[in-house]
C-alpha cells in the first residue's frame, strides 16, 4: 500500500500547486470538492484542474460525489444545515469511496486535495484522513511550505468539539 497523501490549494498558484505534486512523487490526484468549481480561481475548475494535471504526466480522479465536505442529501445535514460528519462517515457511499481511494493507493502514491489550504480545518483532514488512520493507512499532509506532516501529528490540532470521531 502506498501514502495517501492531502492537500488544499488555498491561495497557491497552479504551478505551485502542482509542483508540490511532483516534489511530493504524486501520480494520482483525487478531487474530493463536493462541487468542483471555483469561480475566484478558474484554474482550478474540473475541467481545467483535469487538463494541467495531465500535461503534467499526472492522472486526475474526481471522488467529491462520495466523499465531498458538502453532500447533496440532505440526510446529512442537522437542522441548522451543519453537515453530520460522524453520520456522513457512516454511509454507505463514504465507505464506497473510501475503498476506492485506498484501490487507487494500491497502485501508486496518490494525493487528495480539496480547496482549503489547512488540512485540520477541512473534512480531508478531519474526517478522511482520519478514516484511513484509524485503519491503519499511512496519511500525509503536504503544507504550502513544501513540508510533508503524518496525520498522526497533526491530530492534536483538532478541535475535540469539531466532530466526534476520536473516540
Amino acid at each position: 500500500m502506498h501514502t495517501i497523501y492531502t492537500i488544499g490549494y488555498g491561495s497557491l498558484a497552479i504551478e505551485d500547486f502542482l509542483g508540490l505534486l511532483k516534489k511530493s512523487g504524486i501520480r494520482i490526484l483525487v478531487d474530493i470538492r463536493s462541487k468542483p468549481y471555483s469561480k475566484a480561481r478558474p484554474e482550478y475548475r474540473k475541467k481545467e484542474l483535469d487538463r494541467a494535471v495531465r500535461q503534467e504526466g499526472l492522472e486526475y480522479s474526481f471522488l467529491g460525489d462520495k466523499l465531498g465536505g458538502m453532500p447533496e442529501d440532505d440526510t446529512f445535514y442537522d437542522s441548522e444545515g451543519n453537515v453530520d460528519y460522524a453520520l456522513l462517515q457512516d454511509s454507505p457511499v463514504y465507505n464506497q469511496g473510501i475503498m476506492e481511494l485506498i484501490a487507487s493507493a494500491e497502485k501508486s502514491d496518490i494525493c487528495i486535495m480539496c480547496a482549503e489550504a489547512l488540512p485540520e480545518r477541512c473534512h480531508r483532514g478531519f474526517l478522511i484522513s482520519e478514516t484511513l488512520y484509524t485503519s491503519g493507512i499511512e496519511t500525509k499532509h503536504i503544507l504550502h511550505d513544501g513540508k510533508i506532516v503524518d496525520h498522526g501529528k497533526l491530530r492534536v490540532k483538532f478541535d475535540s468539539g469539531q466532530i466526534d470521531l476520536f473516540r
